[in-house]
């Protein structure tokens, strides 16, 4: 059972990843992820323990254009695979190219790893490659390994701008979940911003190196500093699969910053919603996403299929929609 459950949690991880989901230390994983991703037990054998599950069949109306579930899947069995046979660290990042999240499925896959005194194995597999991916008790320590390995990757960090070294061309800024002060260097151009923005907090993107623990301790080479946009976010339409939503008054929500999952965060009560991204760009988008599986959801739903509170929720949506 607890197997079961990493395994789930792994493939959700990887769901997230290649949907390009924002993470953060809670990994809050969507509803649309956990509805396409999740595993069915189906069968289990005695003997030898075999347990036989599958993932749901693909939705016409999902709002991705690819059956997320099976790429999930495919992704899990081949990280599997490399981590059984301790291939090379690139070729688990060609996998999942976000360190981050590279980084948390490792850790979750090393959860389900049989410890050195187990006189047991785990293989993985499908109807087309029976038992593909095989780890046991040396993978813990093949994947302690990979996480004790120096980072380097594109990211964005939010910060204040502390300090600043003009002789250096470098500057600090203060990165609260690990309570450091990260050194940053940066070309001539970003100069100007830099100066009128120390002491606010101000999104870098760069080159970030990663401590053993996947957080930032500097930034090498910064490609762009963003000031940190707090301003309402309104939305007029969506559009998803054809479909466009246009809604009778726009709707408007306040996003705020989440200094402990680096995320900018933005809620519509009326909706139930909480949506999250790293960058205002990314909240946006999963603002978007997040309405758009709400409204096929709900707003499309037969509200015989519906509770109480989701019939309400439908007629809310359904009053937002503009007239033709």
């Amino acid at each position: 059972a607890d197997v079961f459950r990493s395994v789930q949690d792994t493939i959700n991880l990887i769901a997230m990843a290649e949907t390009d989901q924002g993470i953060n230390q809670r990994a809050r994983v969507s509803e649309i992820i956990k509805r396409s991703c999740e595993l069915r037990r189906v069968a289990e054998h005695k003997g030898s323990y075999v347990l036989i599950a599958k993932l749901p069949s693909v939705d016409s109306t999902s709002i991705y254009n690819e059956d997320i579930a099976v790429t999930a899947r495919d992704k899990f069995l081949e990280f599997i695979s490399h981590v059984g046979q301790n291939s090379n660290i690139k070729m688990l990042k060609d996998i999942i190219p976000d360190s981050a999240y590279c980084r948390r499925v490792l850790r979750s896959i090393e959860s389900i790893c049989p410890r050195p005194d187990s006189k047991w194995n785990l293989a993985f597999g499908t109807d087309a490659a029976i038992l593909s991916a095989k780890i046991n008790s040396s993978s813990r320590y093949t994947i302690k390994q990979y996480l004790s390995l120096p980072d380097v990757e594109t990211r964005i960090v939010t910060g204040e701008l502390v300090r600043l070294h003009l002789d250096e061309r470098t500057f600090q800024i203060y990165y609260k979940p690990n309570q450091r002060r990260l050194s940053c260097s940066y070309d001539t151009e970003l100069e100007e911003f830099i100066i009128k923005n120390l002491r606010d907090k101000v999104q870098v993107v760069g080159q970030v190196v990663l401590d053993e623990e996947g957080e930032p301790s500097k930034i090498i080479e910064v490609s762009d500093i963003i000031a940190l946009d707090l301003s309402p976010i309104i939305v007029e339409e969506i559009s998803s699969n054809g479909f466009i939503l246009h809604f009778k008054n726009p709707l408007q929500v306040t996003p705020f910053f989440d200094e402990d999952s680096q995320q900018l965060v933005a809620e519509s009560k009326e909706l139930n919603l909480i949506s999250s991204g790293g960058s205002r760009d990314d909240l946006i988008e999963d603002i978007r996403l997040d309405i758009a599986w709400l409204w096929q959801e709900y707003a499309l739903a037969d509200e015989k299929d519906l509770s109480p509170g989701a019939i309400r929720l439908k007629n809310y949506l359904l009053s937002l929609q503009a007239g033709e």
